[in-house]
């Protein structure tokens, strides 16, 4: 009998990224593990230079020094593109900061899809992002 719920099973990994996958098929899997999960092309490092390269620090934060954290989940399709991007908590009393980083990610490029049997599958990433002046 086809589960007309979408059943995801998360996993947290040692990077504190949690990775939800799924086939899609008349029947749901739940998969535990993949096989590999999504990567950004380069891996840590690139997306890493990506972010610091492409952020633009809100100016409101910049003026009065203002940091804080925002924590952000979206979704690697299986042709690697982003998908379903979600702040889960974002920095508080700034929402350019929660603008920002949905701008990074939705111009980010294409990622390599996780894979489970050599099959690719879609992935769920989260991502913690750090907003301090340097």
């Amino acid at each position: 009998m086809p589960l007309k719920a979408l059943l995801l099973l998360g996993i947290v990994l040692s990077t504190g990224r949690i990775i939800f996958a799924q086939e899609k098929d008349t029947a749901m899997h739940i998969i535990c593990f993949c096989k590999s999960d999504a990567e950004f092309p380069g891996g840590v490092l690139a997306f890493e230079r990506y972010i610091h390269d492409s952020i633009r620090y809100p100016k409101r934060m910049a003026e009065i020094g203002l940091t804080g954290k925002c924590f952000v989940r979206f979704r690697i399709l299986t042709d690697g593109a982003v998908d379903k991007i979600e702040i889960l908590r974002g920095v508080p009393d700034c929402p350019e900061c929660d603008r920002e980083i949905l701008r990074l990610l939705r111009t980010m490029p294409r990622w390599i899809p996780a894979t489970q049997a050599g099959i690719p599958v879609e992935a769920y990433v989260d991502v913690p992002f750090s907003f301090r002046m340097e």
